[in-house]
């Protein structure tokens, strides 16, 4: 690897990783606050407004910027800023089109029309800006993307409170959907006009039948996801009950700081990959790949071993049992990393249709066995089931894209069963271990050492 290119991957990933730190910081900090102002019900109320509006920013934009990177490795580089332009106005014209009849429908259905009009300016300013953010990531261009995000969660925050603190006390509630809607629609504008202004493309017919075969698909993917994250909790509820499922969702709330910064280091891992991919550069994939692979191996296992003190301090007394949760869940998000590597295979390769019948069939397997698993082992078997549920989805997109695409696929099983046994090895000595903190702690500091001495080594994070 050429010193630029370790450079260039060391940039991106430092402010992915500090942008992901700032933003789960901010969420820390500012749930209790939030929480504590709005009260349970209309906090209730805004939560399930934020999962309309992500399920929303999927389905109506069509999710066409989750095309910019196969355009990137298709098109030449003089047409990549046309193609985003015009791609970006399909989204907003399926969206414009799209919203009419979910307005029109959810008034018949009696819902209040300052929450549908919030709602839908919301979820379409966060299509736009995930539409830039994706612009910013395969451009390499990382600090305009943390400035972005950071500027964009910071206003949103601030104005929200602003907004609550002069609300009426028994619907403040406008005042969080009101400031975070408002917030993301504005940003969501520049967003348009900044991506629109560079290409001065609306329509255009190859574009859009470029994009429309690759991202309809994508859709069914991420609901998908969105299911697989969901349904157990839901479950957990119905089945078991309320205070079941508050404990286990703080555990998995928990868990996703290592989700977060798998998020983080994909997003810089990716553009590289594509572009090797594209030049046919197995040997820089084979080395950054594993040690890709080493790196967030050593974060997983240092956060099971570390997790149970610092969760007693971030939970609390009363959800303390929620603890025995953790290292089984971060197990799960390691095979949730695993299978990145055969999905950005599929992806790159346009096989979205394939992606999202894996992942549906992945869901649909979560939703029996958290059925059956629950009813046999409570809470744990929402754990077990999402561990299983991970590894079926991992499973059957590398059977897909070692098997059913093939080309060439660059990962052997032999390329994860190392990673996999560590995992699981760390997984089993933060249980056995379980009273022992202090050579848990050893072992998680000495894991730490060896990961900073690799890295200063190479000379690059990845």
């Amino acid at each position: 690897m050429n010193k630029t290119s370790s450079r260039s991957i060391n940039t991106i990933t430092f402010f992915n990783i500090l942008s992901t730190v700032i933003l789960q910081g901010l969420a820390f900090f500012t749930a209790p606050i939030f929480s504590r102002l709005l009260g349970q019900s209309n906090y209730g109320i805004y939560s399930v407004y934020s999962t309309w509006v992500s399920i929303i920013a999927i389905v109506l934009p069509l999710q066409a910027h989750s095309a910019f990177a196969v355009a990137k490795a298709t098109f030449p580089k003089e047409r990549q800023e046309e193609y985003q332009s015009s791609a970006i106005s399909l989204a907003v014209t399926a969206y414009v089109i799209l919203s009419v009849p979910v307005f029109l429908i959810s008034l018949a259905l009696g819902a209040d029309s300052f929450y549908i009009t919030a709602m839908l300016a919301h979820g379409l300013g966060s299509c736009l800006i995930a539409a830039l953010q994706y612009k910013f990531i395969f451009e390499y261009d990382a600090f305009r993307n943390f400035v972005l995000t950071i500027s964009v969660s910071i206003s949103g925050i601030l104005l929200s409170l602003l907004l609550v603190l002069i609300s009426e006390p028994q619907d403040n509630y406008k005042g969080r959907i009101a400031g975070i809607s408002l917030t993301y629609f504005i940003a969501g504008i520049f967003a348009y006009f900044y991506i629109f202004r560079k290409g001065r493309r609306f329509f255009s017919r190859e574009f859009w039948r470029f994009t429309l075969p690759i991202t309809v698909p994508t859709i069914f993917h991420l609901l998908a996801n969105i299911l697989i994250a969901q349904s157990d909790r839901l479950m957990i509820d119905g089945m078991l009950g309320s205070a079941d499922a508050g404990v286990y969702s703080l555990a998995v709330n928990f868990t996703v700081v290592i989700s977060a910064i798998y998020s983080a280091l994909n997003n810089a891992w990716v553009p590289f990959y594509y572009d090797y991919t594209k030049n046919d550069d197995k040997e820089s994939i084979r080395i950054h790949s594993r040690n890709y692979l080493e790196l967030y191996t050593i974060i997983t296992c240092g956060f099971m071993l570390l997790s149970g003190e610092v969760y007693a301090l971030f939970g609390g007394e009363a959800f303390a049992s929620g603890s025995i949760y953790i290292p089984a869940l971060a197990a799960g998000t390691f095979f949730m990393f695993l299978y990145s590597f055969p999905v950005n295979f599929e992806f790159y390769h346009k096989k979205t249709g394939l992606i999202a019948a894996v992942t549906v069939s992945a869901a649909v397997c979560n939703i029996i066995l958290n059925y059956f698993l629950i009813g046999l082992y409570g809470v744990m078997g929402a754990v077990i089931a999402t561990i299983i549920s991970y590894i079926l989805q991992f499973s059957f997109h590398y059977i897909s894209a070692k098997y059913i695409i093939g080309k060439d696929f660059p990962y052997s099983l032999t390329s994860f069963a190392p990673w996999i046994v560590c995992t699981a090895v760390c997984c089993a000595a933060s249980y056995l271990l379980d009273g022992l903190w202090l050579i848990r702690w050893l072992v998680g500091f000495a894991l730490g050492v060896y990961c900073v001495i690799r890295i200063l080594k190479r000379r690059s994070i990845f």
